[in-house]
């Protein structure tokens, strides 16, 4: 029987993504049949699971019995059927994108306690504003979605953004140096063939922070596809 411990979590993702790591998996090529039965094992010798998410945990055993039973199905060679995983798939990189990017938030708003701000009446909240049209969610999944259209390889790393290696700052400034030799650029653009999950997040971060100073903006022409973003123009830095 198959042990893991799972040192902090909320629900079946967060063991999906231990058992992911532990066994360094690829994300996009689950051995369902593995996944499945530590999945299994992990519930039935858990004593840790929360009675009000044993539901969460049920249905998530529920969908990848489904996923490995479409597996064990034979597929003529005529047959092209999309991948019974994929969109599981796509659910766990989303969930760790999110969850990534919660960690990234809760460690700048932790250091935040070591800056000293302006008072608050000589803010020009007009100016400084986010947009709250901007839609959190929204980019989350068009991130995943192109990270998964593309193939592009995900490295894994530990979850925490190694400063030395991508900061905000210098994301920041490859963006908008990138804009002056096109003043339109796609979001797909800043995503390369191979990166890690630190580079997402730090690219998910520099781009609300240049939407937010209106150093760009932004248009979608369909939900969740590819994002066009526009420079505004030097004196928005």
């Amino acid at each position: 029987m198959y042990n893991v411990e799972i040192s902090s979590y909320k629900g079946p993702f967060d063991v999906l993504l231990e058992l992911i790591d532990k066994d360094k998996m690829d994300i996009f090529d689950i051995p369902i049949n593995e996944i499945t039965e530590k999945f299994l094992d992990y519930i039935n010798t858990s004593q840790e699971i929360d009675v009000e998410m044993s539901s969460d945990f049920l249905v998530m055993a529920s969908r990848l019995l489904e996923i490995k039973s479409k597996m064990l199905i034979p597929v003529e060679k005529d047959n092209i059927e999309e991948d019974p995983r994929l969109e599981l798939s796509k659910n766990i990189l989303e969930y760790k994108i999110f969850k990534d990017v919660s960690l990234y938030l809760n460690t700048m708003y932790e250091e935040s306690n070591n800056f000293v701000f302006k008072p608050m009446d000589e803010i020009d909240e007009k100016d400084d504003a986010l947009d709250l049209n901007f839609d959190l969610n929204n980019l989350s999944k068009v991130l995943v979605s192109l990270l998964t259209n593309k193939r592009t390889i995900i490295k894994e790393e530990s979850s925490s953004i190694r400063r030395e290696k991508y900061s905000v700052k210098k994301m920041t400034n490859d963006i908008v140096k990138k804009f002056k030799k096109n003043k339109k650029v796609k979001l797909s653009e800043f995503i390369p063939e191979i990166v890690d999950v630190a580079y997402v997040i730090t690219l998910f971060i520099s781009v609300l922070e240049l939407i937010q100073n209106k150093v760009i903006s932004y248009e979608q022409e369909a939900t969740f596809s590819d994002i066009d973003f526009t420079y505004l123009g030097d004196n928005h830095e």
